[in-house]
């Protein structure tokens, strides 16, 4: 059996990866040699039809085209749009077993890409999430030229008016069109209200968007944030220029229809960039911020703040990493990555001093503000590219030697540079979170060169994904 792109095969689905996906094993020749196909949207004892998208030497990627017979873990998808648009990928999936393959991918991970013997962690059962549906304090929706219509819409040869005109979510690998989003499950439903009205009254209006090939139009994102402890509630539309007029008409109608809303602001972002963040902002209504609490500090989060989308579940992480690393108030804390200083005041109480370093401007601004507003006086904040090397950053500042490094970076993971650093500036225990296990358990791999690899928690922050965050304590051998 040879197989090519294109080929439509039944197989049944064994396993199930990080990243969302179901394995199959296959026979392609006459030898017991089994071939494996990752099928996305898949569980195992799923047997499915799927088209073979992408054949490589050792497997091959499958497109789901039909469930034959279910798997015990399915369950139905609430949402309409699941298996479209991509915000969920694992909707249909009973919670009980996402939580358990998470733990058990980790596990996996840590041991194929880290080498590291797991026989010697302490693993910790992920921490679930009490709301696995409506648990998001911010959406990013996008507007398109081109509106992705359903196989269910093409067969109907109705002519639709608004075609060219689209507000929701990206297809996945199709990213010049957007489907029209009716109800989104991951954050208060007040939010598809509200994009249901923009939608339209944008549409009536005859607005243009903004085009990624011609760089021209006026409408790029709408942003919605609500805070879960003081139900502020924040809109944010992205365009790429001011229209003053226009902006009143709209800023009239979300008062009149949604009086829950607290802030009103038009970001402007005129660059090629696809981002929903504005170089430029313009208060329309209130504050132009919202607030809201993690613990018993207060943050005030503008329209270019990062803030963890998980209110509940950052609470439970953050207790965790207090637990976990077994912080006491002799400790000197670096806190890399610290973003808007949430994860920096957080630890404060547990710790002598705590030196919050970060490379976004607008961040350190908002970790300032946030020290200030909460009382924290035990917390500094530094500008730093954390490409480059700290050490000398140290010595510029006169900066006390750490106890504790506390990183917390992107989906890449850490720079060279910055694992270098770690093993030379050698504090007794680094707490390492993560939003990647594949590229913590790299690092891991590097850093257990001087550290053992303690103790690891995954924190369920983004429910109905592969997505988690995880702790991971190590020390020093």
């Amino acid at each position: 059996m040879k197989l090519k792109k294109s080929d439509i095969i039944e197989v049944e689905i064994i396993d199930y990866v990080f990243g969302g996906k179901g394995i199959a094993k296959i026979n392609l020749d006459n030898n017991d040699n089994k071939f494996v196909v990752f099928v996305d949207s898949t569980y195992p004892g799923d047997k499915v039809l799927t088209e073979i998208k992408k054949v490589k030497k050792n497997y091959a990627e499958g497109k789901l085209v039909e469930v034959i017979e279910k798997s015990q873990y399915r369950v139905e998808a609430v949402c309409e749009h699941y298996g479209i648009c991509g915000g969920c990928k694992s909707l249909d999936l009973n919670y009980h077993y996402q939580l358990k393959f998470k733990d058990e991918q980790i596990k996996e991970i840590f041991q194929k890409i880290g080498s590291i013997n797991i026989d010697t962690i302490k693993f910790y059962d992920i921490l679930g999430c009490e709301n696995n549906l409506y648990y998001r304090n911010k959406v990013e929706f996008s507007f398109a030229p081109k509106r992705w219509l359903t196989k269910k819409e093409i067969e109907s040869n109705i002519e639709f008016e608004d075609r060219n005109f689209a507000l929701g979510y990206h297809i996945p690998e199709n990213y010049d069109k957007v489907i029209n989003i009716n109800k989104c499950y991951l954050i208060d439903l007040v939010a598809s209200e509200i994009m249901n009205e923009t939608r339209k009254f944008f549409f009536n209006k005859n607005v243009s968007i903004f085009d990624t090939k011609t760089h021209s139009g006026l409408l790029r994102n709408l942003v919605i944030r609500k805070s879960y402890h003081t139900n502020e509630l924040m809109v944010n539309l992205i365009t790429s220029a001011f229209e003053e007029n226009l902006m009143e008409e709209y800023k009239n109608l979300l008062i009149e229809k949604f009086p829950q809303i607290t802030t009103i602001v038009n970001g402007i972002n005129d660059k090629k960039a696809m981002i929903a963040i504005g170089d430029k902002y313009y208060t329309l209504y209130g504050s132009g911020y919202i607030t809201e609490y993690i613990g018993k500090y207060k943050y005030q989060i503008s329209p270019k703040s990062f803030f963890q989308t998980n209110t509940l579940q950052a609470e439970k992480l953050y207790n965790k990493i207090i637990e976990l690393g077994d912080l006491n108030k002799n400790d000197i804390i670096y806190d890399l990555f610290c973003g808007a200083g949430t994860i920096t005041n957080y630890v404060s109480d547990y710790a002598k001093k705590v030196y919050g370093f970060e490379i976004v401007d607008q961040s350190i601004d908002d970790a300032k503000e946030n020290a200030h507003m909460n009382n924290v006086s035990n917390v500094e904040f530094i500008w730093f590219d954390l490409n480059k090397s700290l050490i000398p950053v140290m010595k510029e500042n006169n900066i006390e030697q750490p106890d504790v490094i506390l990183v917390d970076p992107p989906r890449n993971g850490l720079h060279p540079n910055t694992i270098d650093d770690i093993l030379k500036i050698k504090p007794k225990k680094v707490v390492y979170v993560s939003c990647n296990p594949a590229t913590q358990a790299r690092d891991l791999k590097e850093l257990s060169k001087l550290y053992n690899v303690k103790k690891s928690q995954a924190v369920d922050m983004f429910p109905n994904t592969y997505h988690l965050e995880n702790i991971v304590i190590l020390e020093t051998n």
